[in-house]
């Protein structure tokens, strides 16, 4: 406990350490929540800033409420953690949506397969956990107007997977005798999913940006990583998939689209965010991205 408080005082006095602080600070939690019961109430008093890198390490542990050996107490120590995680991540979600949102939803969609995909047993308290912090996220922005950024990114992920999910032969006919074909034709690919997953969400939030020049509330996602460290406010959000229209109406320019070489034709895609910046993204489906060479 004296070593948690000690990196604890280093991280709130002094920029110089916080990633070792704050990392060393987690070990110890996830080491001896008994001991440290009070462990996120104190991360909670730093910066919000300051808590951005650990959110992947928070979130991937939203559910585990396994102990070893099942003993009361350890019981009682994985409820206390559990608590503990959600209240660390909807403070630093309150203050930083777009950074915290993007992991959680990765987490509830987790029971979400592509067409031939080999489904496996999702982790049922991991998908409850992480549904019920996206819920507890939207409430706690309804005071500040924000609660439509965690539908509006919701919508994009479903976007996101609808291209990713086009199978390998669609894809090929779609670039026969062109290399940027629509990115329509794509979209407007019917699916047919294995789950109950309902992908019409993302269709129509593409539908409003191209058709409509609708503005969207969800965030440009491949932002550089020091660009979370900004304030809400000043969040890039997705304003379509092409250029706004010369003629100046509604209706943005044919968004188009090119793939990547490999095995499942990873699907590339200009983002255009409100900031004026095109943004290249990678969309890739079928496939687990941890193996790739960065």
């Amino acid at each position: 406990r004296r070593s948690f408080v000690q990196h604890a005082e280093s991280a709130r006095h002094s920029d110089e350490h916080n990633h070792a602080a704050t990392f060393a600070m987690l070990t110890l939690w996830f080491a001896h929540p008994r001991t440290l019961p009070d462990a996120g109430e104190r991360l909670c008093a730093l910066p919000t800033r300051k808590l951005l890198s650990l959110v992947p390490q928070l979130a991937c542990r939203l559910g585990r409420q396994a102990a070893a050996g099942g003993s009361a107490d350890g019981d009682d120590s994985a409820r206390q953690l559990q608590k503990g995680l959600r209240r660390v991540l909807l403070h630093v979600g309150a203050a930083h949506i777009r950074a915290v949102l993007p992991h959680i939803l990765a987490l509830a969609l987790g029971d979400h397969y592509a067409p031939g995909e080999r489904a496996v047993v999702a982790d049922q308290s991991q998908l409850k956990a992480s549904r019920e912090v996206v819920q507890e996220l939207r409430q706690g922005l309804v005071a500040s107007g924000k609660s439509d950024v965690v539908d509006a990114t919701q919508r994009l992920f479903f976007l996101y997977l609808q291209i990713a999910w086009v199978d390998v032969q669609t894809t090929k006919g779609l670039l026969s005798g062109t290399k940027t074909p629509p990115l329509d034709k794509l979209v407007g690919v019917d699916l047919k999913l294995k789950s109950n997953a309902d992908l019409k969400p993302g269709r129509l939030l593409y539908e409003a940006l191209q058709l409509k020049g609708s503005p969207s509330r969800a965030p440009v996602l491949t932002r550089p990583a020091d660009a979370w460290h900004e304030d809400d406010e000043a969040m890039v959000t997705v304003d379509g998939f092409s250029a706004p229209s010369r003629t100046g109406g509604g209706r943005r320019a044919t968004a188009t689209f090119a793939c990547a070489g490999g095995v499942n034709l990873p699907k590339i895609v200009q983002c255009y965010g409100s900031d004026g910046r095109v943004y290249t993204q990678l969309v890739k489906g079928r496939d687990d991205g941890r193996q790739d060479a960065a």
